[in-house]
């Protein structure tokens, strides 16, 4: 699950069997896993699933370290980026689009970094 949540470095199969090579050295295993399946499972996956990786790791984030702070202020960066998903009706009526003539529905991505 880690590299899912990694950006890739390369197609879904050469990090399949990096995964695998890492977690089991066997020809075998990099074998196992076809990249239709592990996107067919992927999109099994529920998005809590997500929200509770990024809880936890924000919660134990903060219990384990000090807040620093530049002359008594938390420092804060903002980062976003626009991207495209799936074509569907339901994301369609639910996302919209970017622009009127576009044929995907785009989202808005934000991320607050505690730097």
């Amino acid at each position: 699950m880690s590299f899912m949540l990694n950006a890739l470095n390369g197609s879904i199969k050469a990090e399949l069997v990096r995964f695998f090579n890492v977690i089991d050295d066997s020809y075998l295993s990099t074998k196992s896993v076809s990249t239709a399946a592990f996107c067919k499972a992927r999109m099994k996956l529920s998005h809590q699933a997500f929200i509770e990786l990024n809880d936890d790791l924000v919660q134990t984030f903060y219990k384990a370290g000090t807040i620093d702070k530049r002359q008594g202020h938390r420092l804060l960066a903002v980062d976003g980026s626009v991207t495209q998903l799936p074509i569907s009706n339901e994301l369609l009526e639910h996302f919209g689009k970017a622009h009127s003539h576009a044929a995907m529905p785009h989202v808005r991505l934000s991320q607050l970094y505690d730097v």
